[in-house]
């Protein structure tokens, strides 16, 4: 009985194993995983502000607006320790014993948001809990609770909108803004091998013939990643060559730059940038 039950699942787990194994089997370049950052305080803290920002809803706020969210969540997690509260322990290991576990064994990749989901998903039950708890007593404190809830359904429908307005993860704008500067196909230079898959995959999409170097060879495009968020650069060195930001229209098909680059566009092969913000491309 318990084999018929579990024989459906195990063929799946069995044809994926297949899938991811013989496809880097197949690979030229074998089996390749992402990339690997050291360890940095600095893209683990950022990581953490932005993990919490996103999950309540604040990635409007200044970054010490979010510090301030950040220590005012832990003293509540210590205070439902304190008052024995359901899941109390478990909030308080995933909000700080896991990023503090984390910097003490320097784990590296630990710059990306999404490595802390289950920190993410503690603070939604932290939440909840204070929340609750607020609505069974008095009227000043069930007037507090539905104003959280209020800011934090606002806030999250605001990032939510932003998310879609950046249009995250359609590279198909960057292709088509490279298609309408060289039209007859272009070299882009990356920086690391998480864009390589997108870009090969949109170009494929619009049968746009595209060439990707990670190395120093010359480039016409230098697709650049904002993950953190951060503006757009006017201008970046690759390899010695300057490149400059080409200015389109964010969102739906890109249009001719409206200015020139004197310094750059008196050469004959122009070296462009494109920038992609929080890894959706923008249209820049």
């Amino acid at each position: 009985m318990t084999a018929r039950l579990m024989l459906p699942s195990v063929v799946a787990v069995m044809l994926v194993f297949t899938l991811v194994f013989g496809a880097a089997a197949a690979s030229p370049g074998g089996m390749q995983v992402g990339d690997y950052v050291p360890f940095s305080f600095a893209s683990l803290v950022s990581a953490l502000q932005v993990m919490l920002a996103t999950t309540v809803g604040a990635s409007a706020l200044p970054r010490w607006w979010i510090a301030v969210l950040a220590l005012a969540l832990c003293v509540a997690a210590m205070a439902a320790v304190a008052q024995r509260r359901p899941m109390a322990w478990l909030a308080m290991l995933a909000i700080a014993g896991l990023p503090i576990a984390l910097a003490t064994l320097h784990v590296a990749n630990t710059g990306m948001p999404r490595y802390f989901l289950l920190s993410s998903v503690a603070v939604l039950l932290l939440l909840t809990d204070l929340i609750a708890t607020a609505l069974t007593k008095g009227p000043r404190s069930r007037m507090l609770a539905a104003l959280a809830l209020t800011l934090l359904a606002i806030g999250m429908v605001h990032d939510i909108a932003q998310d879609i307005k950046r249009r995250r993860g359609d590279i198909d704008a960057a292709i088509a803004g490279v298609r309408i500067e060289a039209p007859g196909g272009a070299r882009v230079h990356v920086d690391h091998l998480q864009p390589v898959a997108p870009l090969r995959v949109a170009a494929a999409t619009a049968r746009y013939p595209l060439a990707l170097t990670s190395d120093c060879r010359p480039a016409q495009f230098v697709f650049v990643d904002l993950d953190d968020g951060g503006a757009a650069m006017a201008t970046t060195r690759r390899c010695g060559r300057v490149y400059t930001l080409r200015t389109m229209r964010r969102r739906g098909c890109c249009r001719e730059p409206t200015g020139r680059f004197t310094d750059y566009r008196a050469r004959a092969t122009p070296c462009r940038l494109i920038h992609i913000e929080a890894g959706a491309s923008s249209c820049h």
